[in-house]
């Protein structure tokens, strides 16, 4: 009998790509559960395309605060990784909170807003 050492060592968990792919996915699953959340407690999710739609170039995630009906809203960057994007949502559920630390308010041609950056 031949005896694979292989399956041996990875049991039940799978290869090293298995185990990569069901952590990306559990990250995914987390990342949506806290845009749901933020949702329902009234927060405005915006996807980007990429970085330089953010309106800090290399930003995961930027919150925003608007002096109108618009409220607060969190712009994401669908290019960054899960893990990144986690990390970026729970420093922003801090800001959320308590929105004194998205500093002083900006006059722009869209309106009176504040916003913090975060990269991670």
């Amino acid at each position: 009998m031949i005896a694979d050492c292989r399956s041996q060592r990875w049991g039940s968990e799978g290869c090293d790509r298995e185990r990569h792919n069901r952590v990306t996915d559990q990250l995914r699953r987390r990342v949506e559960r806290r845009l749901i959340a933020l949702a329902a407690d009234g927060v405005a999710v915006v996807r980007t395309t990429s970085t330089h739609d953010m309106y800090v170039d290399d930003a995961t995630v930027e919150v925003l605060q608007y002096d109108d009906g618009r409220g607060i809203q969190i712009r994401i960057c669908s290019t960054a990784t899960p893990e990144q994007l986690l990390h970026g949502l729970e420093a922003a559920e801090d800001v959320v909170d308590e929105p004194t630390r998205l500093g002083d308010w900006k006059n722009t041609a869209v309106g009176r807003w504040r916003g913090l950056s975060l990269r991670t």
